[in-house]
């Protein structure tokens, strides 16, 4: 650091110089007197008491060092000593247990004389080359018994330093003492002031966020902008909804934060396990009983001020309300859409209607369409339904466990259950194995639920139009219930696969029983109809059953040779993909070909 050139201002011009120890502070007492009277910064108050103070023992200038009790240090106040930047004049900070002239002064509470600086052992060199110090004289600032700091005077112009220096600049202690305390008091105003200017503004700039609807997003753009700290807010699955500048993966923060209990909108610090560890400031958003998110602010080594606590905790709270205002804008939304759904789900709408229903449910397509229904069920079961006593909680972690297919499909509220409609694409990619399992670490990964919720998915039968989407969702519901009974503990059950059982679960309909004999036989009636249509592997298929898959006596009743039975045997199997002759196949066989028969 360059040294400090000595101050060339001259002190205010007196009557007639003074003369006695006792004339010199008295002039300066009123001089000092009159400067504090003065309005002004307080570094132009500083500036002249110690122009004064200087003037009265002739020294080439002076500073003042404020105890930091906080960090028990002396800590330089400017001006000082010629120098008038504070950025400078601050760097220079003494610890009160490191010892040297000023802590002895400061503990001692007793003056100091040094007029061979340079040389002394009891001074910090660093001072003396910083100032180009030759000779001192420090006296303690002592107010109401409290010891505030000292007072530093270097390099008297005409010699040295006497006896009669120090006890004039002992005389003016005491005002000097006032003169700093007056000073910290109104540097203390000043930061309550630009704190409370600072914090008027963080508020208005997320109020003004909030009011603009702008969303979660916005409204974390915002924070991370006033408080200029990396942030990240996590979903009630504590998953990345919004990120600024967050420097670890949100999955090690998710699985960081488990160990930790939070506060309802107070800011908590807190350690993630890290490389290094990040220190953040952590704030649960909850609503009612629920949690609906967490906001993370990286501390970065410096933990929140007042400031910064009262706005993050604001923010939370903002959002808190944004999550709100989202599931009201939801619900009003899942009501205009259960509203649709009636209509679309009702037997007598046109094609037409049907189509306009679907473009109101933002489902777009040609189809063929299924309806998917949902059912989340507590295990044990209680009296009501997960899907109503905790809806929006569990339809907003499924649809996030969605990921891609979020922009694809609706999930939405179907009386007890939740439903989805959508095309053979996006069905196979929703139903598949991987997808069911994050459904339902989705479900599991949600706190506060009264018991554990597991989810199955009724899969109804492909519609071309959508006005058989009614039909779809019949059939949905008798997959649902397939599952509820079937031994097998399957997450999915689509309608084609429900076999014979289809037929126990339906309403008994001749529309049914048509459906049931198309799919159980269709396979092997296209297979005839590529033959030419002559029937004969239907014909073949009902003598397999009725002599229990005897070849020979198949080939007895058809009059063909046994190798030509052999022959269609083969065709059937490849037809039905699978062996007619065991297991529910047969069975579905046996009645579809008795229900063709009477119908």
């Amino acid at each position: 650091m360059a040294k400090a050139a000595p101050s060339r201002r001259r002190p205010a011009a007196v009557a007639r110089p003074a003369t006695t120890s006792g004339e010199r502070a008295a002039a300066a007492l009123a001089a000092i007197g009159a400067a504090l009277a003065t309005a002004g910064e307080h570094t132009q108050w500083l500036g002249a008491v110690i122009e004064h103070a200087c003037a009265a023992i002739d020294a080439s200038g002076g500073g003042f060092m404020r105890f930091d009790a906080d960090s028990d240090e002396l800590v330089l106040q400017a001006p000082a000593f010629g120098v008038q930047a504070e950025e400078v004049v601050s760097r220079y900070r003494v610890r009160v247990a490191d010892g040297g002239n000023a802590a002895r002064v400061f503990k001692s509470r007793q003056p100091s004389i040094a007029n061979d600086a340079q040389h002394d052992p009891r001074f910090i060199q660093r001072f003396v080359r910083l100032f180009d110090t030759h000779n001192t004289l420090t006296v303690p600032l002592v107010l109401r018994d409290r010891t505030l700091g000292i007072f530093h005077a270097i390099n008297k112009r005409s010699g040295d330093f006497s006896d009669d220096d120090c006890a004039l600049l002992t005389r003016l202690a005491p005002l000097l003492a006032a003169t700093l305390e007056l000073v910290n008091l109104e540097r203390s105003v000043a930061r309550k002031r630009q704190h409370l200017a600072r914090g008027q503004d963080l508020h208005e700039r997320l109020l003004a966020a909030q009011q603009r609807a702008a969303g979660v997003e916005a409204l974390c753009a915002v924070l991370h902008g006033a408080l200029n700290r990396p942030l990240l807010l996590l979903d009630n699955l504590r998953r990345p909804l919004a990120s600024h500048a967050w420097p670890l993966d949100p999955a090690q923060v998710a699985h960081g934060l488990g160990e930790h209990a939070l506060r309802d909108g107070r800011a908590v610090q807190l350690t993630l396990p890290a490389a290094p560890p990040l220190a953040v400031a952590a704030i649960a958003i909850t609503l009612a009983a629920e949690r609906t998110g967490t906001l993370l602010l990286a501390l970065d080594g410096a933990p929140l001020d007042d400031v910064e606590t009262r706005a993050a905790e604001q923010g939370a709270s903002l959002l808190a309300l944004e999550f709100l205002h989202q599931r009201a804008l939801a619900a009003v939304a899942n009501q205009v859409a259960n509203a649709a759904l009636l209509e679309l789900f009702d037997a007598a709408v046109s094609s037409e209607h049907a189509q306009r229903l679907l473009a109101r449910l933002d489902i777009t397509g040609r189809g063929p369409w299924r309806v998917l229904l949902l059912e989340l069920r507590a295990t044990p079961a209680t009296d009501v339904a997960p899907a109503l006593s905790h809806g929006t909680l569990l339809r907003e972690a499924l649809e996030r466990s969605l990921g891609s297919l979020r922009s694809r499909l609706r999930l939405l509220h179907w009386r007890e259950h939740l439903v989805i409609i959508a095309d053979e694409s996006s069905t196979e990619r929703v139903t598949e194995r991987s997808q069911v399992r994050r459904l339902q670490q989705a479900l599991d990964s949600i706190e506060g639920l009264p018991a554990p919720v597991r989810v199955r998915i009724g899969i109804g039968r492909a519609e071309s139009d959508a006005a058989q989407l009614a039909l779809s969702l019949k059939s949905a519901e008798q997959a649902l219930r397939a599952l509820e009974r079937l031994p097998q503990k399957n997450a999915t059950l689509k309608f084609e696969e429900l076999g014979v059982y289809r037929l126990l679960l339906g309403g008994n309909q001749p529309r049914d029983h048509t459906a049931f004999v198309n799919e159980v036989l269709g396979p092997v009636l296209r297979a005839d109809s590529r033959g030419g249509g002559r029937g004969a592997l239907l014909e073949t298929l009902a003598a397999l059953l009725g002599h229990n898959f005897n070849l020979a006596a198949v080939a007895r009743q058809l009059g063909v040779h046994q190798n030509t039975v052999k022959y269609r045997v083969q065709q059937l199997r490849e037809a039905f993909g699978r062996d007619p002759s065991r297991g529910d196949l047969r069975l579905e066989i046996e009645l579809a070909l008795k229900i063709r028969l009477m119908q």
